[in-house]
């Protein structure tokens, strides 16, 4: 259940993510339980750090709802395919891991949000025999979208997560070598740290595999 605030954190994070989504609203909801368990708010600058294990769109909904993002390495990617984050806060040193309750213990709500993948993953790959048809089959799947989301506002988040303190153990923020070269091969232009020195010249990684 939202408070105004929350709601309208969530209504934005659906809106960077592009569309409604049930995965996108978890992957926000993960995140306002994490921050609301740390006792924490949202940080434009490098206080939190997030660690966010799979590559869905839940990944949208946390990082929105965090603001901790892969530019400022402040959040990062683990994709073991679960849906669940860890979140830090740098300055008490402490974090929190978020994810979702046993099968057995979902309401059922949650139980079409996570059906509602396989079911667009279908859509994807489904060849249509017009474009009406195409159409109709999209729109079924936004109105199914928009009830679970519907019905997923009216569940509290203790109904659907859990969490337990974890040790802070993210990794400290690392400065990169800002130096910027060219690849001898190609012309692009990219960190030198990255690319690989071959005699006097740097090549890029991409163009080593062609090579």
């Amino acid at each position: 259940m939202f408070d105004e605030i929350n709601e309208k954190v969530v209504q934005d994070a659906i809106a960077f993510h592009g569309h409604l989504c049930p995965m996108s609203v978890l992957g926000a909801r993960i995140g306002l339980f994490a921050l609301r368990k740390l006792g924490a708010k949202r940080a434009t600058g490098i206080k939190l750090i997030g660690i966010i294990y799979n590559d869905l769109c839940a990944v949208d909904g946390f990082q929105f709802v965090s603001c901790c993002t892969v530019g400022k390495r402040t959040l990062l990617f683990r994709d073991h395919g679960l849906l669940s984050a860890d979140l830090f806060d740098v300055n008490a040193k402490k974090g929190v891991h978020v994810s979702l309750k046993g099968l057995n213990e979902l309401p059922e709500a949650m139980h079409h949000a996570l059906e509602y993948g396989t079911k667009m993953q279908s859509f994807v790959k489904r060849s249509f025999d017009s474009e009406e048809e195409r159409r109709d089959a999209l729109h079924k799947l936004n109105d199914e979208a928009t009830e679970i989301v519907a019905s997923l506002e009216n569940i509290t988040d203790e109904e659907l997560f859990t969490a337990r303190d974890i040790e802070f153990v993210a990794p400290p923020l690392q400065t990169k070598d800002m130096t910027f070269i060219e690849c001898a091969n190609c012309g692009e232009i990219g960190l030198r740290e990255h690319l690989t020195k071959r005699d006097d010249e740097y090549i890029c990684r991409i163009c080593m595999k062609r090579i």
